[in-house]
């Protein structure tokens, strides 16, 4: 679907969600989201915010928290408030759990995206991820197709930069797994076919599934509280003349 006056990313999450709708979108996206469950069982907290195509699909799924808050680039299905992901209109330090699905593989700039969510989250709270495995066989029928159509024209973003990235913001994975071991083919005859295909790959293949989910959590910033030296001692030089020993010796005592 085209919509006119959309920015790029706007544009690329319409088309994203749109693939969602197709067979092999659909099947992608339940198999993901079986395992992103399972990362939010360990959550806790108030606020959960989703962010990321597909994201409206998790949010019903799971409801492990108070509060769910879903943010979208344009006015889509359940969509709470309208934003960029590169600017998230939150407060620093204010969410315990943000999902984030799929938004990397369309961002303009993936770096300035994970900044911007790491401010957000707070000290002990946890990022959930989910992206396209490029160490897949999905990854290797798009580069086949040279990176056209949908999903192939999006970013396939390692897990392992994003770890890289995560690391130096002060973030500690905790948890990553894989999903949806079958071939990307988009027809319903074959997706139900490939069930005993996708099997037997996960047993020999755990992290090469077409799509991952790793959760980090936010570690907390410990200051040293050295105590100052206020009051440091001020040694005083003796004057007077020095002695045969080599002591000093005081005026008073000369005179």
């Amino acid at each position: 679907m085209q919509i006119h006056g959309l920015k790029s990313y706007d544009q690329a999450q319409l088309n994203l969600e749109d693939w969602f709708l197709s067979p092999l979108g659909a099947a992608l996206l339940r198999a993901e989201n079986a395992v992103l469950s399972e990362h939010l069982k360990q959550c806790f907290g108030v606020y959960r915010v989703h962010v990321g195509p597909g994201a409206y699909s998790t949010a019903k799924e799971v409801a492990n928290m108070p509060r769910t808050i879903l943010l979208g680039a344009h006015a889509g299905e359940g969509t709470q408030v309208i934003m960029d992901p590169h600017n998230l209109p939150l407060a620093n330090d204010s969410v315990q759990a943000l999902i984030i699905q799929h938004a990397f593989d369309i961002a303009k700039d993936p770096h300035d995206l994970l900044r911007d969510a790491a401010r957000v989250v707070m000290p002990g709270g946890r990022m959930i991820i989910c992206g396209f495995n490029p160490y897949s066989c999905w990854g290797l029928w798009r580069m086949i197709r040279l990176k056209q159509g949908c999903p192939w024209q999006f970013r396939f973003l390692a897990a392992r930069r994003l770890q890289d990235w995560l690391n130096l913001l002060n973030f500690k994975v905790v948890q990553f797994d894989s999903s949806f071991y079958r071939l990307p083919i988009n027809n319903d005859k074959w997706l139900q076919s490939a069930d005993t295909i996708g099997a037997h790959s996960q047993r020999f293949a755990k992290h090469l599934g077409a799509v991952y989910v790793m959760s980090a959590v936010k570690q907390e910033t410990r200051l040293r509280n050295h105590k100052p030296l206020w009051r440091a001692k001020i040694r005083r030089s003796h004057i007077g003349l020095a002695t045969l020993d080599g002591h000093a010796q005081s005026r008073q005592n000369n005179g």
